[in-house]
């Protein structure tokens, strides 16, 4: 009936419309009859040589809507597959749309993709997963191939819907869905998100970096990752964390270093110097507050780390036990950061940094450690902390710096913008961020001197009341036009 007719299409898509808006007026038995029509009517969509109709008899937005509200029903409904077992057929279905649209209407792509996630993250068939290792020809390797094509699609949208499709497959492969790890590694879509570290488009970029993450707790994927691949997965997470122009990647590439340190990859008798300058370079020097607050989350596990590996279980050697994590700490640069994010610009970042200083503060003093007698002799000062005067940083080489300093502005300022785009164009390697210092070490007198004279609960509670307002102030503020009837006039 939908052969060659326009105006049937578009009858359907606002029929489609129409259920959408009164989905929730609906019963269970109403929307499983909706889901079997609509799969039926999907179904046709599939393969461009059926006989009743043709995929070019279907609009675009048709097969979208389509999509969309299939995955609605069954999601708001919860419909599994023994209620309607047409739902079996659905990865198959979206798979041949993906396949057959791929090189023709981004749009359809991208929503079949969406299809393929949906049915991945919460309504695919145990059997077939089960049977994965059994059936090299089965549904779900047709769908391997037809992501491994959307990876290298001339269109960043796909390319971006099949990062996100894999990143599912990662997540669900440590436990769910263990055969999807061979799937993974026989399709080569672990390489392709290796090697999308490297794409255009920040988004592909950050969806890649995800995947890897995803697969550092999975010991046969991170195996695979190691052995078989060219491209060196730290450092490549470096690279991103200090030279990529986009926050989105950056912080993807922070978080995947946070889970490769928790999930072992980085043994305690390994050299982490590098990884502790990394770190501390993005949590204080980063131009973006979600990254600092991803690094955060990188110290965060090194705390628990620190802690963990001591035991602080035995009264009798608390304080000696406490002093060997604290010096821990200090000497890779994490209490020198915690300390100096406590006055950050940002409001999320102040709030975190506090939170685990507070944190820390109270281990101490649940063990009697606030003293600072306790820290004294074994440990004296290694660095100096924020707390010197200003006569003490006016050093020879800093007065010689202010001297130069005013030649050093007018010299820029007789420049003319020509001269300043050349040098642009001519560096070669630019970088977000200069190479990183060595970390600051802090001994545990410093620090315990620090934290004694800060008002942490007071600092926390206006920290976080700003916080509140630097996520939701803009979210909140167009609520509020929206509601008001005056600002709307």
């Amino acid at each position: 009936m939908l052969h060659s007719n326009s105006e049937l299409n578009e009858l359907t898509s606002i029929s489609l419309i129409g259920f959408n808006k009164s989905i929730n007026k609906l019963d269970k038995d109403s929307a499983l009859k909706i889901t079997r029509s609509g799969i039926f009517l999907l179904g046709c969509l599939k393969v461009p040589e059926a006989k009743r109709m043709t995929l070019m008899s279907f609009t675009p937005q048709l097969a979208i809507n389509l999509i969309k509200s299939l995955c609605s029903y069954i999601d708001l409904f919860n419909i599994r597959w023994w209620e309607t077992y047409e739902t079996v057929c659905l990865p198959f279905i979206f798979t041949k749309i993906v396949a057959y649209n791929a090189s023709r209407d981004i749009q359809v792509t991208c929503a079949g993709l969406e299809g393929i996630k949906f049915c991945i993250q919460q309504f695919i068939h145990p059997n077939q997963a089960l049977l994965l290792t059994d059936s090299p020809d089965s549904s779900l390797q047709d769908m391997a191939e037809v992501l491994q094509q959307c990876t290298v699609s001339v269109h960043w949208e796909v390319r971006d819907s099949a990062m996100e499709v894999v990143l599912e497959m990662a997540q669900l492969s440590h436990v769910r869905f263990p055969p999807f790890q061979q799937l993974l590694i026989n399709s080569h879509l672990i390489e392709a998100a290796l090697s999308a570290f490297n794409d255009t488009e920040s988004y592909v970029r950050a969806s890649a970096i995800g995947v890897i993450a995803a697969a550092t707790p999975v010991p046969f994927l991170w195996e695979h990752l190691l052995t078989f691949s060219d491209i060196p997965v730290i450092s490549s997470c470096y690279l991103v964390l200090q030279q990529d122009s986009e926050a989105l990647a950056r912080r993807a590439a922070a978080k995947a270093l946070t889970l490769i340190t928790q999930s072992g990859h980085f043994p305690l008798d390994q050299d982490r110097t590098t990884l502790y300058r990394q770190m501390s370079s993005a949590a204080l020097s980063d131009l973006d507050w979600e990254v600092k607050l991803q690094a955060l989350e990188f110290w965060q596990v090194m705390i628990d780390e620190s802690l963990t590996q001591q035991g602080i279980l035995d009264a009798k050697e608390i304080r000696s036990r406490l002093q060997t994590a604290l010096s821990e700490l200090g000497s890779c640069g994490c209490l020198h950061v915690l300390l100096q994010l406590v006055d950050d610009c940002d409001a999320p970042v102040r709030e975190k940094s506090i939170q685990l200083l507070h944190r820390l503060r109270d281990i101490l003093a649940t063990y009697q450690s606030l003293d600072l007698n306790v820290w004294q002799v074994s440990h004296p000062p290694q660095v100096e902390t924020n707390e010197m005067s200003g006569e003490e940083h006016l050093t020879p080489e800093n007065e010689t710096i202010r001297k130069d300093s005013d030649e050093v502005i007018d010299e820029i300022l007789s420049v003319n913008d020509a001269c300043l785009v050349a040098g642009i164009l001519t560096n070669k390697d630019p970088k977000m961020r200069p190479d990183p210092i060595p970390v600051s070490p802090v001994n545990a007198h410093d620090f315990v001197n620090r934290i004694n004279l800060m008002d942490m609960e007071t600092m926390l509670s206006t920290t976080t009341m700003s916080s509140d307002l630097h996520i939701w102030k803009i979210a909140f503020i167009l609520t509020q036009i929206a509601h008001d009837p005056i600002a709307t006039k």
